[in-house]
């Protein structure tokens, strides 16, 4: 296993749109970005500076970058008197470790930990009301970027017979384990630090990717052997052309869509 990272690095770019595109593609390793305008900062591993300056330094003009380093902290502590339940659909009810009561028929109880990953963002709110559409009792689960594993807990919960969970950030991994005891879950999860770029198994009954753009362009044509439904967001609305496009390349077609703010969940799956 990689050992943890002491910090992550946070580029920030200030460029136009089609600039923003063509770095987003010259950082594959990004960890997660977030984009406002002309401004995105995007998340990188600690050892990936040296590489991601090589690859930006082709980059005409117009544009400009500032790098910060961003420490892990004991986020508990921050969300102790800020933390709201997430209730999804009136069936998952999301809440900190410290919440002794609240009730719903899918509890899901999670440390907030050093990594992202609450479930308060708008996508993890949309991939779990696909989650809760899609899913049969007895299935398999593969879970891409599965971070402090929420939408594992919630898969477990639902009835997956078994969870697979890729996350390329080692830094997940205590937090991740911290909620399955939290939610007394001993088995039926396997946890891989690894880059799902290089996963080959995909046999499983459905796939969740709650992940970056780059990394879901990355992972459409290696999904070719697919045949179960893929969940993917960790998109905005303005990336639908693109993401849609890209399907239909590569055999794919577009079964169910939801928007929540400006983020966009997708269900796509191969073509007969």
């Amino acid at each position: 296993m990689k050992p943890i990272a002491e910090f992550w690095w946070m580029l920030q770019i200030d460029a136009p749109e089609q600039v923003q595109d063509v770095v987003a593609a010259l950082l594959p390793n990004c960890l997660g970005v977030i984009q406002e305008e002309d401004t995105a900062r995007y998340y990188l591993p600690a050892d990936n500076r040296e590489s991601a300056e090589t690859s930006l330094a082709t980059l005409t003009t117009g544009w400009s970058m500032n790098w910060q380093k961003v420490f892990p902290e004991p986020w508990h502590l921050a969300w102790k008197d800020n933390f709201t339940p997430v209730n999804v659909r009136d069936r998952i009810l999301i809440v900190p470790d410290w919440d002794q009561t609240s009730s719903a028929e899918i509890l899901i109880r999670i440390r907030p930990g050093m990594a992202f990953g609450t479930g308060h963002h708008a996508t993890t709110w949309l991939m779990l009301s696909m989650l809760m559409g899609l899913l049969n009792s007895g299935e398999k689960v593969l879970d891409v970027g599965a971070g402090s594993g929420v939408l594992a807990l919630a898969a477990h919960r639902l009835g997956a017979s078994f969870v697979q969970c890729l996350e390329y950030d080692p830094v997940c991994q205590p937090n991740f384990e911290e909620n399955l005891e939290l939610n007394g879950i001993t088995e039926g999860i396997a946890y891989h630090i690894t880059d799902a770029r290089t996963w080959t198994d995909w046999s499983c009954d459905l796939v969740l990717a709650n992940v970056n753009r780059r990394v879901i362009m990355d992972l459409i044509p290696l999904w070719k052997g697919c045949r179960a439904p893929i969940v993917i967001s960790g998109l905005l609305q303005t990336d639908e052309a693109d993401i849609q496009q890209l399907c239909e390349r590569h055999g794919f077609e577009i079964l169910q869509r939801s928007t929540r703010e400006e983020w966009l969940c997708l269900v796509v799956q191969k073509k007969e």
